[in-house]
């Protein structure tokens, strides 16, 4: 009830799982399962709707041909580019303000959304563009497609690739975080990491943290 009402009294919107985080490290004892805090928001949502916060969705789409965005005249003051995976944590980023340039996969990034990176990644070659993934092979799998490019795409898998940088866990950094935030690997999850294990395009310390995951069969998701 004091997060729900904290976040209220802040204008601050958040999922279900991004709660079960935050009751996660603030109580542990009292909600170990994302079963237990979608139950117990029910039972807030019937005693107290009126304290609750707002979970919305929303989002900016563009629709056209993708030669538009080739002939787009790009202007920017940005000094960094932020991609994120889950469309949660880029919608507290923005809320927070925490960003210069957001871009949002909402999931596995289709060709639209690469190729706008792609161009703005040659209109400012000097600008940085960092990734923040979570510690998963799916997570990881996207920040592969931005840097490597798509294995599904055959002959022009390196079509509209750019250096992206690596924002977020490592499997290094497994130490700092309780091990009951970790969530075991689910089949997808191996598979994935499998494939692209495989791949020549894939470079000696993604290989490695895919190796790692495999090994401990085990993933970290990000939530703010």
């Amino acid at each position: 009830m004091e997060i729900c009402f904290q976040l209220l009294t802040q204008e601050k919107r958040v999922t279900q799982r991004e709660l079960f985080y935050k009751l996660l490290y603030s109580s542990p004892d009292y909600f170990t399962s994302q079963l237990e805090v979608s139950r117990m928001t029910q039972v807030v949502t019937v005693l107290e709707s009126w304290l609750l916060a707002e979970v919305f969705h929303w989002a900016f789409v563009v629709a056209g041909y993708l030669n538009l965005i080739e002939k787009l005249i790009m202007q920017s003051d940005a000094q960094y580019i932020i991609v994120v995976e889950k469309h949660a944590i880029f919608q507290r980023l923005a809320e927070d303000k925490i960003f210069n340039h957001l871009i949002t996969t909402k999931g596995y990034p289709d060709i639209a959304t690469r190729l706008l990176l792609y161009r703005r990644s040659r209109a400012f070659p000097d600008l940085p563009i960092i990734a923040l993934v979570d510690w998963n092979p799916a997570g990881l799998a996207i920040l592969c497609t931005f840097k490597f490019g798509s294995i599904g795409m055959g002959l022009e898998a390196y079509r509209y690739t750019c250096n992206v940088k690596w924002l977020g866990l490592r499997g290094d950094d497994l130490t700092l975080i309780p091990e009951q935030s970790l969530v075991p690997l689910k089949p997808r999850d191996l598979q994935i990491a499998k494939n692209l294990m495989s791949s020549e395009m894939l470079q000696g310390n993604y290989r490695e943290e895919f190796l790692s995951m495999v090994q401990r069969s085990q993933r970290a998701e990000l939530a703010l």
